[in-house]
C-alpha cells in the first residue's frame, strides 16, 4: 500500500543545512533518532511511497547499495525526475525514514580532531549541497535511487542487470557517474553495454575507458549520438 511521502521545506532543510557547525552539532548524528522539527510545506504531498519500505542494513559483509537501489527504485514507482531533483524530499529520507540505514552506511566520527570531516560528510550524505549531478550520487538515498533510475532498462530480460554493473565496484561506479558521461542516459547505457561484453577489462582500464569517453565529448558532441555510435566508439578503444 502506498501512503504520502512527507518532505521538509525549503526554509527547514536550509537551517537544518546551517546548523552542522559544532562538535555538539555533529553528535546529532549518532542518536538513536535524529530530533527534527516537524516544518512541511503547506498543502497535501503529492509523491507516494510503498508504506511498508526498509532498506538492507550494511554491514561487514555488505554494502547492499544493488539490492537497497532497487528496493527504493521499486518503493518509489511512481517518482519523476523532476520529483527526484527536490533537495526536500532526499534531506527528509536521510534524516527521518532511513535514518537507520544512514548511521549505518555513512556512520560519523565525532572526534573533535576529525570535526572538519565529519561535518563535510554529513552535509554531502545527508543533505543536497547544490542542484547538480554529484550532489544527487553522493546523498546517502537520492544516489540508490538514482543509480537504479539511469540503468533500468525494461528491454533487458534483468530489468537491473546494468544496475548491478554499475554498481560491481565503487571505483568503478565514480569513475562512470562523476562524469560528464554519466548525466546522460543513453550514454550510460552504452557504456555499461559496453562493459557486459567485455567482462575481462580491469579496474584501470576501465577508468582509461571513461576517460577517452569524456574527452571525446570535447570533440564530439556525444548526445547526438545514438547508442549503437557510442558503442562504436567504446568498442574501438577496447580494441587497441
Amino acid at each position: 500500500m502506498k501512503v504520502p511521502q512527507k518532505i521538509f521545506s525549503n526554509s527547514y532543510v536550509t537551517e537544518l543545512y546551517n546548523s552542522v557547525k559544532t562538535q555538539d552539532d555533529v553528535k546529532r548524528y549518532i542518536v538513536d533518532e535524529f530530533i527534527y522539527e516537524h516544518k512541511y510545506p503547506k498543502g497535501e504531498p503529492i509523491i507516494q511511497i510503498e508504506s511498508d519500505i526498509e532498506l538492507k542494513i550494511p554491514d561487514q559483509n555488505s554494502n547492499y547499495d544493488f539490492e537497497n537501489s532497487i528496493i527504493l527504485f521499486n518503493s518509489f514507482s511512481e517518482l519523476n525526475e523532476t520529483q527526484a531533483s527536490d533537495p526536500r524530499l532526499w534531506t527528509y529520507l536521510t534524516h527521518v525514514t532511513f535514518w537507520k540505514y544512514m548511521k549505518a552506511r555513512w556512520p560519523i566520527n565525532t572526534d573533535a580532531g576529525d570535526l572538519d570531516s565529519s561535518i563535510e560528510k554529513i552535509r554531502s550524505h545527508y543533505f543536497i549541497p547544490t542542484i547538480n549531478t554529484r550532489s544527487f550520487l553522493r546523498n546517502g538515498i537520492s544516489r540508490l535511487w538514482w543509480y537504479a533510475n539511469l540503468t533500468y532498462s525494461e528491454q533487458l530480460t534483468d530489468k537491473f542487470s546494468l544496475t548491478k554493473i554499475l554498481l560491481q565496484d565503487l571505483d568503478r561506479t565514480a569513475a562512470i557517474l562523476e562524469r560528464n558521461l554519466g548525466r546522460n542516459r543513453n550514454i550510460l547505457i552504452a557504456f555499461l553495454e559496453t562493459l557486459s561484453e567485455n567482462p575481462e577489462l580491469k579496474r584501470e582500464q576501465i577508468r582509461r575507458l571513461a576517460i577517452h569517453l569524456n574527452l571525446m565529448g570535447g570533440v564530439l558532441i556525444l548526445t547526438t549520438l545514438s547508442k549503437d555510435e557510442i558503442k562504436n566508439i567504446l568498442r574501438a578503444r577496447v580494441n587497441i
